[in-house]
């Protein structure tokens, strides 16, 4: 059974598009942060190429990324939901990934033509790749509460408020 998370005070009033939308604003810097972090580091200092270093970001993020989505945001705790929100889910993210990884791409070579520094080339992909995942937040945030983690009445979602 779905049902739409509750306040933190415990007072079981439901979390309105508002309180949603703050936890998946907070959820998605904690992710961003961290794929970042894995971006800069991959890239800058191991020297993975950069749409490795944005895959690896990936691969590390999703699954916790997934899991506070769907737990605090939208309070899914069912372990027996259906495949198809899952399926939605990493699909939307796998497609925001090769967008971009296709930003990262352009702005990498055109770094490498400059033949800007490494630190140069570091920084830019990696605001290459922040611009990227800020431009699908709302899209996905929209996405995600009217298809992947709706309540099964809808009563919450952005269509209905």
């Amino acid at each position: 059974m779905k049902f739409l998370p509750t306040d933190a005070a415990g007072s079981g009033r439901p979390l309105t598009l508002k309180d949603r939308g703050i936890r998946f604003i907070a959820a998605s810097a904690v992710s961003t942060a961290i794929g970042l972090a894995v971006v800069a580091v991959a890239y800058g200092v191991v020297g993975l190429s950069a749409v490795l270093a944005s895959f690896v970001a990936l691969c590390i993020g999703l699954g916790p990324t997934y899991v506070i989505y769907r737990r605090w945001v939208w309070g899914d705790r069912d372990r027996a939901s259906a495949f198809a929100p899952h399926a939605m889910f990493w699909t939307f993210m796998i497609v925001g990934w090769v967008g971009s990884t296709g930003a990262i791409l352009v702005v990498s070579r055109v770094c490498q033509a400059d033949h800007l520094s490494r630190l140069n080339r570091t920084l830019a992909v990696t605001a290459s790749s922040l611009c990227a995942y800020g431009l699908t937040t709302l899209v996905r945030y929209l996405v995600f509460d009217t298809f992947v983690f709706r309540s099964s009445d809808n009563k919450g979602s952005w269509r209905s408020q």
